[in-house]
């Protein structure tokens, strides 16, 4: 929408100008950005049956990586424990 006409500027002039336009293509991107992430999860969630966090006791900490139990669905037992993971490299 186009802001109100200065009073120096001619009827021509003024018509001549282009409105600014919202970018409702970039809006519709990220709003299916959305939708799509928001998909993904549901679509993994499906594959998982039930997860088990075991508690560790008063005053200790314990990653919950070590703690948790992930079950597929239609799994007689348990997934096996992910590897640790890597540490990252120092940057120098």
């Amino acid at each position: 929408m186009k802001p109100p006409k200065p009073a120096d500027m001619s009827d021509d002039e003024w018509n001549a100008l282009v409105p600014e336009r919202r970018d409702e293509y970039r809006e519709k991107s990220r709003r299916y950005q959305i939708i799509t992430a928001a998909m993904e999860r549901d679509r993994f969630a499906r594959f998982v049956d039930r997860v088990i966090v075991k508690p560790c006791g008063r005053g200790k900490q314990v990653p919950t990586r070590e703690r948790a139990e992930v079950w597929f669905v239609g799994a007689e037992q348990a997934a096996p424990p992910l590897p640790e993971p890597e540490p990252l490299g120092v940057a120098a």
